[in-house]
């Protein structure tokens, strides 16, 4: 509703034969996001009261003059650009998050990802290196297990080419955004590190901080879930 303050998580890998872009605002809303962003309801949809879609933008309707608190990666980034974060975004939290340049994976790097859309070994050898080789091997099964239970292997490509392939960190750049911005970052994620952080999140956005979540890699959401949270309350309850 205008005026008031809504905080909107901006997930994916929804199970849905598409990638799925997940935001609470007091309820779900759920749009789908492929690869460009584009994707265009029927009119019939019962989201069509949520969004609606202007070339590959996607645009609130109903929540004109409302203000966002925003976490996830690289999809609240995007959204930031365009919902023009400058005037109605007032915080974000990025969990681990890709830049806006996307990954960029190439050679083995991007057959090992690519490979886990069918293949749970691959899954497993990325879960295990991105938390630090660290974890026990039966909370690997059970993340694997747990993502052939929520996704379909078209989502979880979708989702790959998305991050992987996308690039939008001019626009990042040349907005200029002042959006107060956490950017927490597990401490055993050997996907991403501090210098990432450091020439990316923390050059291209003026107000961001990072800090380390100690005892998790590269999922503190389902590693050390009552520190992040505890994290996250601090930085909202600033910028609320």
């Amino acid at each position: 509703k205008a005026g008031r303050t809504h905080l909107v998580e901006v997930q994916v890998l929804r199970k849905d034969d598409t990638v799925a872009l997940a935001a609470a605002v007091n309820q779900k809303m759920v749009v789908r996001w492929t690869g460009s962003l584009a994707k265009d309801f029927k009119s019939g949809s019962p989201m069509g009261r949520w969004l609606y879609f202007s070339g590959n933008r996607y645009v609130p309707t109903q929540l004109a003059g409302a203000k966002f608190m925003l976490t996830g990666g690289m999809a609240m980034q995007r959204l930031m650009l365009d919902i023009d974060a400058r005037g109605r975004v007032r915080s974000a939290i990025g969990i681990d998050p890709v830049p806006a340049c996307g990954g960029q994976l190439e050679g083995e790097t991007w057959d090992l990802f690519s490979g886990a859309v069918a293949s749970d070994d691959n899954r497993y050898a990325i879960l295990d290196f991105t938390t630090g080789n660290r974890n026990s091997a039966r909370w690997l099964r059970h993340m694997v297990r747990r993502s052939r239970e929520t996704t379909t292997e078209a989502a979880f490509a979708g989702y790959l080419d998305a991050w992987a392939k996308e690039d939008f960190a001019v626009e990042v750049q040349e907005a200029g955004f002042a959006t107060p911005m956490l950017v927490l970052l597990g401490e055993h994620d050997l996907a991403f590190t501090r210098e990432a952080m450091e020439t990316t999140y923390l050059a291209w956005y003026q107000n961001a901080e990072l800090e380390m979540v100690a005892n998790a890699g590269h999922y503190p959401m389902q590693e050390t879930p009552v520190q992040l949270a505890t994290r996250m309350e601090a930085f909202l309850s600033r910028h609320a």
